[in-house]
């Protein structure tokens, strides 16, 4: 039998074309470490996808060899420069590249049949070249700090996935004309008006950034997944959030508002909710049952009530009284159908609210003071239980099926 993809550990092609029968038979080759050369690429001739993942390799003029190639992923080091010869490979559909040394993108002009496109890293300045590619449905450019001129971008009225990191200094592209996007995400974007005409989108992810005020997106009725999420906290206006009731996955971690947020645990559509390190209220007695709930991310809460905002000469002056989230952990049960729920480091000394989850099958309780896990004995569905940085005294009361974890797990 003669095969047609293979990927393993190889150091270059000729290495795999020795344990191969018929090289010219194989049309997808994947190295899964670095490789030394091309050399042996030629002995593929038919080949349409080749990927490589982190190389040292300074030259790839070999691929002149493989003009079949319709996918190619490059993951390479500064020592590699020259990707003149990209420009020979006319059928190309899907480029991805991870490359340090990558300074200019003026190759993708010349590739017509080019439809997805990926670029990470790189010491580009601009992305001159990319305003030829009209056939692009998907473009992605991130972690390109270098770059001070992104405008190419809004000329690509045929995309329909977009994801942009906007580099401190870096004017923001105009996204005007791409009414047809289906997915974007924008990374340090600060003016999202044009997001308001995007009436097709189905995924929206705006990190370090939030919805502008004043938007009207009363039209993104096709909106299923949005996240608006910082590191470094930001405050949410929750009128934006309004016409997006059919959400089906909503992430605001990190995010703050004097405003109370009960209403979102009652999309009646969502099944994964991200409010992890959010501050807030929560009118835990506005919150309805939602059978469709089944993730839920709560991890290091700071709730309030009673709030008292003032605006005085462009200062904002506000208080409040704390609440403590272990007082009100009842409301959970109002979620009959959770399979995921995290709640690391909030407190919490009782897991008695979870008694009634049958359907819980992932609980991560880190960094709490959780004496007895008793109470997730009867659980039918459990599978694992997170449980690092607890005064534990009983984790041997589950049952031997359930994974418990002591120590830290990175998320």
């Amino acid at each position: 039998m003669q095969l047609e993809s293979i990927s393993a550990y190889f150091l270059n092609p000729a290495e795999a074309a020795e344990i191969l029968e018929t090289p010219a038979a194989v049309k997808e080759l994947g190295f899964n470490a670095g490789v030394d050369s091309l050399d042996g690429i030629d002995l593929f001739e038919n080949l349409e996808t080749l990927s490589f993942d982190y190389s040292e390799i300074d030259n790839v003029d070999a691929l002149i060899h493989v003009g079949h190639l319709k996918n190619l992923s490059m993951h390479c080091d500064e020592t590699l420069t020259d990707f003149t010869v990209l420009e020979k490979l006319s059928d190309l559909e899907k480029l991805s590249l991870t490359a340090d040394g990558l300074k200019t993108i003026d190759f993708v002009s010349r590739l017509g049949n080019l439809y997805s496109l990926e670029i990470t890293g790189g010491k580009l300045r601009t992305l001159s070249g990319l305003e030829n590619c009209l056939a692009l449905r998907s473009l992605s450019v991130t972690e390109c700090m270098e770059l001070k001129d992104m405008s190419a971008v809004s000329e690509l009225e045929n995309l329909q996935e977009l994801a942009l990191e906007v580099p401190y200094g870096c004017p923001e592209p105009n996204l005007a004309k791409l009414t047809g996007l289906k997915k974007l995400s924008l990374d340090m974007f600060q003016d999202c008006t044009a997001i308001q005409n995007m009436t097709e989108l189905t995924e929206l992810h705006l990190y370090g950034g939030c919805l502008t005020k004043g938007l009207d997106l009363s039209r993104l009725t096709s909106l299923k997944e949005l996240s608006c999420t910082s590191f470094t906290g930001f405050e949410l206006d929750m009128a934006a959030l309004e016409p997006f009731g059919m959400l089906e996955r909503l992430d605001l971690c990190g995010a703050s508002t004097y405003d109370d947020i009960s209403g979102l645990f009652g999309m009646p559509n969502l099944k994964e909710l991200n409010i992890s390190g959010m501050q807030c209220e929560i009118d835990f007695d506005a919150i309805t049952e939602n059978s469709t709930l089944e993730i839920l991310y709560m991890d290091d809460m700071y709730l309030y009530k009673n709030v008292w905002v003032e605006y005085y000469s462009g200062l904002t002056i506000a208080d409040w009284d704390e609440v403590v989230l272990d007082e009100h952990m009842e409301f959970i049960q109002k979620f009959p159908e959770l399979k995921e729920l995290y709640l690391r480091e909030n407190g919490l000394t009782d897991l008695s609210f979870a008694e009634g989850l049958s359907a819980l099958e992932v609980l991560d309780i880190s960094d709490n003071y959780i004496t007895q896990l008793r109470p997730l004995a009867k659980l039918p569905s459990l599978q694992k239980v997170i449980c690092a940085g607890n005064p534990l005294k009983d984790e041997k009361v589950l049952n031997d099926s359930v994974l418990i974890i002591k120590e830290a797990e990175s998320k």
